[in-house]
């Protein structure tokens, strides 16, 4: 019995030993982390840099790194706070990208024309909770404002659960009737920035359902969206259209007329976009506009190089009846020649 019960012993002892190696540090992290308490501060600062470096690899190092912005010398103490953001924030990244591998099948089962699929997968999306933030914009766009009363009941029990701040906002854009309300809640979320993705797809239909029924373009939904997601084509797709477009099209919105195309190209350039775009955009514009032109070709300078293909019609404007249009293409032909 007592030999028995002494193999077992060992061999429990063998397994313990294994897992511990398992989750040891590697020996470069180990070793950095012995000389975070080297006596010679050059040592320390080398070993806080090393380690930043390593980013995931040194998560072992954070509470060593963690001391050691207490460090005696300053020089220590900012590289280790600098390199201590480096390792969590690589370990957020892992964890993220994990999550939305996680997410992207369901996302997939949201859009599924079948009612018991879209179901089963906004129940995962719930039981995910604060987890599935990043499946906001789908459970919104597929869940909440579907025609089927089930899916939509169900994609608003869970998006409450997921993300309450922005849910409490979009159920008020979707449902309240009060435009003052809707308004408000619009400009909540915007100042949320990018936590409140979620909220775009709701936003755009809103965006569309008052120029549909006022025959007029909001600016505030489109402030708001450029502020939450400026990299969603959708967005930049609106805001683009609008540069190019003619004056009537343009938001009335925005402080006056003399401020509605300067704002709406403000926002292009908050946008994701490159300057090819940009340039697209704002050749349309010239060409629809009757009366930014000269505000127009002085944006199209601003792009320098990107705007050469504009050159011929620039020095066609340089004979422009419209003084302002004159200087503007002189001007802006110098720019972009530099």
């Amino acid at each position: 019995m007592t030999r028995r019960l002494t193999s077992v012993l060992f061999l429990l002892a063998v397994l313990l030993g294994t897992a511990h190696r398992a989750v040891a540090a590697p020996p470069e992290v180990e070793q950095l982390i012995k000389q975070l308490d080297d006596k010679d501060e050059t040592v320390r600062l080398k070993a806080a840099k090393e380690l930043g470096k390593l980013k995931e690899k040194a998560k072992d190092a954070i509470p060593a790194l963690t001391k050691a912005t207490k460090d005696a010398d300053e020089d220590v103490r900012a590289v280790a706070k600098k390199s201590l953001s480096a390792i969590k924030d690589a370990i957020g990244d892992d964890d993220t990208a994990k999550t939305r591998e996680k997410l992207a099948p369901i996302i997939k089962e949201l859009q599924s024309k079948d009612s018991k699929v879209r179901l089963a997968a906004i129940a995962q999306l719930e039981e995910m909770g604060a987890s599935a933030k990043d499946a906001g914009a789908a459970l919104v766009e597929y869940g909440m404002m579907s025609p089927t009363p089930k899916v939509r009941d169900a994609a608003n029990a869970a998006f409450e659960k997921i993300d309450p701040v922005v849910y409490k906002e979009v159920l008020t854009i979707y449902i309240d009737e009060n435009v003052a309300n809707k308004s408000k809640a619009i400009e909540t979320l915007k100042r949320l920035g990018a936590q409140a993705k979620a909220a775009v797809p709701v936003i755009k239909g809103y965006h569309e359902h008052v120029i549909k029924t006022s025959r007029a373009t909001p600016g505030h939904t489109i402030q708001a969206m450029v502020a939450i997601a400026p990299e969603d084509v959708g967005v930049q797709l609106i805001v683009l259209n609008l540069v190019g477009g003619s004056d009537q099209t343009l938001p009335h919105t925005f402080g006056g007329r003399s401020q509605d195309r300067a704002r709406i190209i403000a926002e292009m350039h908050s946008l994701k976009v490159d300057n090819k775009q940009k340039y697209n955009a704002l050749m349309a514009g010239l060409g629809a506009s009757k009366t930014d032109r000269a505000l127009i070709i002085t944006e199209l300078a601003k792009l320098g190089s990107d705007a050469k293909n504009a050159l011929p019609v620039l020095r066609n404007l340089k004979t422009d009846k419209e003084q302002a249009v004159r200087e503007a293409a002189s001007a802006a032909i110098e720019a972009i020649k530099e």
